[in-house]
C-alpha cells in the first residue's frame, strides 16, 4: 500500500471517529449561513447602487452621502457576511453549508427587485430554481467519512499525485483564473463603464425610474 493510500485511510479513520454534528448544531449552522447569504446579497445591491448612481453624492437612508462611502458600507456588510459564513461552518459540514450559501443569488434577486426595482425575468427565475435544486442535491447527497484533517505532509503527498489530481488541479485553477481575468479585462475594454468625461455610460447606470424607487 502506498504512502498516499495509508494517509487517506488514516484520515478516513479520524473523520469517521469524529462525532457528527447534531440536528441542533446543523440548524444553527444553516441559520448563520443564511444570515451570511442575506447580508452578502444586501451588500452587493448597496455596492451596485453606489457604483451605478450617476451623481457623486447620493441619497442613502435619508442622507446625502458620497457614493464612495456608501460603497464602503456595502464592503463592510460583505465582511460581516463572511463572518457569519465562517462561524456557521463551525456547526456543520462545509458541503452542506456551502450549498446553502449559494442561495445568496436568490436573495440578491429579491433584494435588487425591492430596492433597485430590477425586473425579475423568466431567465432569472429559472436560474434561481436551478440554484435551489443544485443546493438541495448537494445537501442531500453529502457523503460520509470524507477526510477533514490534513497535515502539511499529507497536502504535499496529495499535490504529488498524478493527474487528474494533485498539481494538475492547482495548474487548472491558476490557468482558469488567469483566463477569467484576461476575459474580464477584454470585456471592460470593449464595454467601458465610464465615458471620456468620467461619467457612467447610460447603459450601465441605474434607470431613472429605478432611482426613484431606490431613493425613497
Amino acid at each position: 500500500m502506498s504512502e498516499v493510500d495509508q494517509m487517506v485511510n488514516t484520515t478516513n479513520t479520524t473523520a469517521t471517529d469524529k462525532e457528527a454534528p447534531g440536528a441542533a448544531e446543523l440548524a444553527i449552522g444553516i441559520l448563520l449561513t443564511l444570515c451570511g447569504a442575506v447580508t452578502l446579497a444586501l451588500s452587493m445591491v448597496i455596492q451596485r447602487y453606489a457604483l451605478a448612481h450617476p451623481s457623486p453624492t447620493i441619497p442613502y437612508c435619508g442622507l446625502q452621502i458620497k457614493k464612495g462611502r456608501v460603497w464602503a458600507f456595502g464592503l463592510l456588510l460583505y465582511i460581516f457576511a463572511n463572518v457569519f459564513k465562517v462561524v456557521g461552518l463551525m456547526f456543520g459540514p462545509m458541503t452542506v453549508l456551502s450549498s446553502v450559501f449559494t442561495t445568496l443569488l436568490i436573495f440578491n434577486l429579491v433584494i435588487a427587485n425591492k430596492l433597485l426595482d430590477e425586473r425579475i425575468t423568466p431567465p432569472k427565475v429559472a436560474g434561481a430554481i436551478l440554484i435551489l435544486v443544485g443546493a438541495g442535491l448537494c445537501t442531500s447527497a453529502t457523503p460520509e467519512g470524507i477526510p477533514e484533517n490534513y497535515s502539511p505532509d499529507d497536502v504535499i503527498a496529495l499535490i504529488k499525485k498524478p493527474p487528474p489530481f494533485g498539481w494538475f488541479l492547482v495548474a487548472l485553477l491558476v490557468s482558469t483564473s488567469t483566463a477569467a481575468v484576461v476575459m474580464m479585462k477584454l470585456v471592460e475594454k470593449k464595454y467601458p463603464i465610464l465615458d471620456e468625461s468620467g461619467l457612467i455610460h447610460e447603459e450601465h447606470a441605474i434607470p431613472h425610474a429605478s432611482l426613484i424607487v431606490a431613493e425613497r
